[in-house]
């Protein structure tokens, strides 16, 4: 699909929060390029887009978006939901589906606006979505992750405890996945308040 397919990526919904784990490993087929930590993409307070893929078309992808975002809040007084969001990132992708294809594969997580119940999401490079309640993966380690995180994951979880599960997702999966690690960073994002915190993974 694309040049850059190594990573670990995970979010997980908990009680009126979630958790965004990616690690900061950036390959470029079978070569390690760079540590990289920045691959969480923060749109409003409320809502974050994450691209496994390609490195140039994820932070292309990103900053589109993002001025999508600007132009809706400027037009409609009022700030984006996560629905809205994802339909404009899905247009997105299908108008270049035939001319020149987004090598990645968005995951978008939020929170619906008067609820604060978490938003989780996926999208092809088509443009197709999936919606979950529970937890999306992408990446090189997105099969390890799933089978990980199915055995680890509860609902309700609170803020911490999503943290503790979250993080050891992310560090078993890099465990098991020779294209992640270098260490990883955990988002957790309640209505209020956003907490970044940095774990250690496999360095080689």
């Amino acid at each position: 699909m694309s040049q850059n397919l190594g990573g670990a990526y995970v979010a997980m919904a908990g009680d009126q929060c979630f958790a965004i784990a990616v690690d900061h490993l950036l390959v470029q087929g079978d070569f390690t390029i760079a540590e990289y930590e920045k691959k969480v993409h923060q749109i409003t307070p409320h809502l974050f887009i994450i691209n496994p893929g390609l490195f140039s078309d994820s932070v292309h992808f990103s900053e589109r978006m993002s001025h999508h975002n600007d132009k809706y809040e400027a037009s409609e007084k009022r700030p984006m939901s996560p629905e809205v969001f994802t339909s404009i990132a899905s247009w997105e992708l299908y108008s270049r589906k035939f001319s020149s294809p987004v090598s990645i594969n968005p995951i978008i997580v939020g929170f619906y606006p008067d609820t604060y119940d978490v938003f989780l999401s996926t999208l092809d490079m088509a443009g197709c979505e999936t919606r979950k309640k529970d937890f999306v993966t992408g990446g090189s380690a997105q099969n390890m992750i799933m089978g990980i995180a199915e055995s680890f994951w509860q609902p309700k979880m609170t803020p911490e405890k999503l943290f503790e599960v979250c993080s050891q997702v992310v560090i078993q999966a890099c465990e098991r996945d020779t294209k992640s690690g270098w260490g990883a960073t955990v988002y957790i994002v309640e209505p209020n308040k956003v907490t970044i915190r940095k774990i250690a993974t496999r360095m080689d």
